[in-house]
């Protein structure tokens, strides 16, 4: 499938724009969980979902030092099949995701690569706004921390 082909479905210069912000943030974490929507997500992926909203985080933690405000999607990342599936894929094609960061290339181009294997391994009919944030929180982290060590984790 082709940038132009993808571009025509999902608007690549927003994500691109989300993914140029969370890079510049330098904190994929807080991207995802402030963009995943857990009451209508919880539907998306059901068995991978806690109840993470702020009053049962802050209520359950003794202390203001044990609380870690990322805690809920952290255990949400490793409980999805979502997250596992988008990590799985980005790995699988870890070489050309290299070779783009090392010609310089757009993140649009970047992100197209990486949406295109996402639609090659799972169908189109699988792309939703959560898979999309994942992708475009995955996609930040492994830029971030070099996609060699995003993918040996």
């Amino acid at each position: 499938m082709t940038l132009e082909t993808i571009a025509g479905i999902y608007d690549i210069d927003e994500l691109a724009n989300q993914l140029k912000s969370v890079i510049e943030s330098k904190n994929p974490l807080k991207y995802m969980d402030e963009n995943i929507n857990w009451a209508i997500d919880k539907d998306v992926e059901p068995e991978a979902n806690m109840d993470i909203t702020f009053s049962s985080k802050f209520l359950t933690e003794s202390s203001m030092e044990a609380w870690n405000p990322f805690k809920g999607i952290m255990n949400w990342l490793r409980k999805s099949r979502i997250a596992k599936r988008v990590k799985k894929i980005l790995c699988s094609i870890v070489a050309k995701i290299q070779e783009l960061i090392d010609e310089g290339a757009e993140l649009k181009k970047i992100l197209g690569v990486a949406l295109a294997a996402i639609i090659a391994a799972l169908g189109l009919g699988a792309i939703n706004p959560v898979l999309l944030t994942v992708l475009v929180g995955l996609l930040a982290t492994a830029i971030l921390d070099g996609i060699t060590n995003f993918c040996a984790v």
